[in-house]
């Protein structure tokens, strides 16, 4: 019996691309992949079926039938220059899941420049416990559930949305969050006068399919956009407190954030989340703001926002042994990173030793102004090497020059080139009462961890 052809993906393992293939596999759809190198990522998909070869090579397109690529694999990889032999189709990531996603009656996209992860996981863990059994894909793994990708039994499909490459577009969504818009992915966009007009164009196609937006009252750009149509279907949410859904009284605690929810003007009691920080409240109103527009009872939605623990790489607690709270968080925009370092210098008591990974030449180069400001809340900073994604070194684009400009500021920075360099010096500097947060898209968690089992294993 001949088998089955495969999905292809190349570079299976992204945060982009897994969640698309363990769809496929929950389907019972046959998938194959290639990446450079194993991860825990991988070996999931390798446990649910998922053949994956590493490294990349032509062999690896073997009984293929579409090949699926994120923007990042380049013409020159030889599984596409193979592909184009074989002449089987190439789908971009986002066309994919616009196919997984268009038999749905619900389709619910979550964008914008931060908290899209977060708040599609809040979403699910929303619509899961109110038993809508929702199929959903995020970007990180849910800490509550152990999950980035579920199939659901319903009519419900919730997704995270990316707009780095402006692919976000190609989804049919009939409701959408937008979180929030600022300059970021800039080596695509060029100018903020197209990421605007991106974010316009997704906003009208939402509308068009007689749908409805959810939309940050408080963010300046999002309300640029707003044209009559837009605003007569939207729901707002903030902390304004003319916004449908607002939050008051904020307190920050070592176990999370707590806030007096508003619905329309009225008083519905407090809510506890298990994320710290201002910009998770956003998140969460902005995923109860939806819920409540599906029609989901509110005593419900507070409590599937108070299940939500929170998804990896996300403030996510590595360690608290010998005194040392250990983190590790994605965030590598100055926005994020600034958010983040406020959220732990006003929840726990402690000294805050920042570790940050700048990812990408291109992006320390386009941020730097911004980047010098972006640490104020840590009191001690270490700068790794610039984690290049591939990219080629810019000239005068270095550590040296964060460090040199941020210390100006009175924060504590220095320069320690290599995540092993980096994990000495922690090791040798930490002391009980510490709050140390690895910081980057790159593979600065492996500080944390490595920091965490010394910590573990150490007397």
């Amino acid at each position: 019996m001949t088998p089955s052809k495969t999905y292809h993906f190349i570079g299976i393992g992204g945060a982009g691309m897994s969640p698309i293939a363990e769809i496929l596999l929950l389907k019972g759809e046959p998938v194959s992949g290639s990446d450079l190198k194993e991860t825990p990522i991988t070996r999931f998909l390798e446990s649910q079926g998922a053949k994956i070869s590493y490294g990349h090579s032509k062999k690896a397109i073997v009984n293929t039938k579409q090949i699926v690529v994120s923007s990042a694999i380049s013409q020159k990889n030889p599984e596409i220059k193979e592909a184009i032999a074989q002449n089987i189709p190439i789908m971009k990531r986002a066309e994919m899941l616009a196919q997984l996603m268009a038999p749905f009656p619900k389709r619910m996209a979550v964008a914008g420049t931060h908290g899209k992860t977060t708040t599609t996981g809040m979403l699910a863990a929303i619509f899961e416990l109110a038993n809508q059994s929702p199929t959903f894909l995020v970007g990180s793994e849910c800490i509550h559930s152990g999950k980035r990708a579920q199939l659901g039994k319903s009519d419900t499909f919730i997704t995270e949305s990316d707009e780095s490459d402006g692919s976000f577009l190609l989804l049919s969504p009939n409701s959408g969050v937008i979180t929030n818009i600022e300059k970021e992915h800039m080596n695509y966009f060029k100018t903020k006068a197209n990421l605007m007009d991106h974010f316009r164009e997704f906003m009208t196609k939402i509308v068009g399919e007689g749908g409805h937006l959810v939309l940050n009252k408080d963010d300046l750009n999002t309300q640029q956009l707003l044209t009559p149509e837009i605003s007569k279907n939207a729901i707002f949410f903030g902390f304004d407190e003319t916004a449908e859904l607002s939050a008051t009284d904020l307190r920050h605690t070592p176990d999370g954030s707590i806030f007096q929810l508003n619905v329309k003007g009225k008083g519905c009691g407090e809510v506890h989340l298990k994320v710290h920080g201002a910009h998770n409240i956003y998140n969460a109103l902005a995923a109860m703001a939806l819920a409540l527009k599906e029609d989901l009872p509110l005593g419900k939605i507070i409590e599937g926002i108070q299940s939500f623990q929170g998804t990896k790489r996300r403030l996510q607690k590595i360690s608290t042994h010998q005194g040392i709270r250990v983190y590790d968080d994605y965030a590598h925009h100055p926005t994020e990173i600034q958010h983040t370092l406020l959220t732990v210098k006003l929840s726990f008591p402690g000294r805050v030793i920042c570790v940050f990974q700048p990812h990408r030449y291109s992006r320390t180069q386009n941020l730097m102004k911004e980047f010098f400001a972006a640490f104020d809340s840590a009191d001690k900073l270490i700068i790794s090497d610039i984690y290049s994604a591939g990219e080629d070194p810019i000239e005068g684009v270095k550590p040296e020059k964060l460090v040199a400009e941020i210390n100006k500021r009175n924060v504590s920075a220095e320069h320690v080139g290599s995540n092993e360099a980096i994990l000495d010096h922690l090791i040798k500097t930490t002391e009980p009462g510490d709050i140390v947060v690895t910081m980057g898209a790159g593979d600065i968690s492996q500080v944390a961890h490595g920091l965490a089992k010394h910590l573990e294993t150490s007397h």
